[in-house]
Parts: C-alpha cells; structure tokens; sequence
C-alpha cells in the first residue's frame, strides 16, 4: 500500500507531514505529526523503514483491516489499522474544488 509507505517515510523524516493529507484522517495526521513535534532531533535511527507486507481483511464495502511488516535495519515491526472509503478533496489548479472518494487510512499503529 503506498499509504503506509509514506506514512513510513513521513515518520523516518525523509517526507514532510503535509504529504499524508490525501491519504490519511485527519485525525491520524494530527497524531503522527504531534509525534513528530514531540520526538527529540532524527528518528533515531540512520536507517529507513521499508515496507515488506501488507495484508486487507475487508470488512464491509467502505472498509477494511491492514496489518504488514516492515524492516528498519536489521529489525522487523508489524503494522496495523483501519482503512475507510472517506471523501477527499484533490488539488485544484485554479479551478473548482473536486472530490473524490479514496481509500484513507484512519487508524495506524506500530505493534
């Protein structure tokens, strides 16, 4: 999913926070980005998280459960959430506004 790959680039700093906006809740952007405000100088870590699995479990027609893995270093974590069908607004580029209705991750955590 190239949602939880960015988010993983987002939390390793090599993204800024303002590149999830189409594709997570608000309400997990505020987190993620309260984490980034709060963790001490670099993640702490030289290595980069890469993304190795992701599973869905569907759960009804406007969502579905994920869980994966992904590596940093030598070290592998699992990852998990909730994704929702939500409306989302895409750029415009002097025009009106459009919506669309996209895949958006509106639970994460790192287990």
């Amino acid at each position: 999913m190239y949602a939880l790959q960015q988010m993983l680039e987002v939390l390793d700093g090599r993204r800024p926070v303002d590149h999830l906006l189409r594709t997570v809740s608000a309400e997990v952007q505020s987190q993620v980005g309260s984490l980034l405000q709060h963790r001490a100088g670099p993640s702490g870590s030289a290595e980069t998280a890469r993304l190795l699995r992701v599973h869905l479990q569907i759960g009804g027609l406007r969502q579905a459960a994920y869980f994966g893995t992904f590596v940093r270093g030598r070290r592998v974590r699992a990852v998990a959430g909730r994704i929702e069908i939500r409306s989302v607004p895409l750029p415009s580029r002097g025009g009106p506004r459009r919506i669309a209705e996209r895949w958006v991750i509106v639970e994460f955590a790192i287990v």
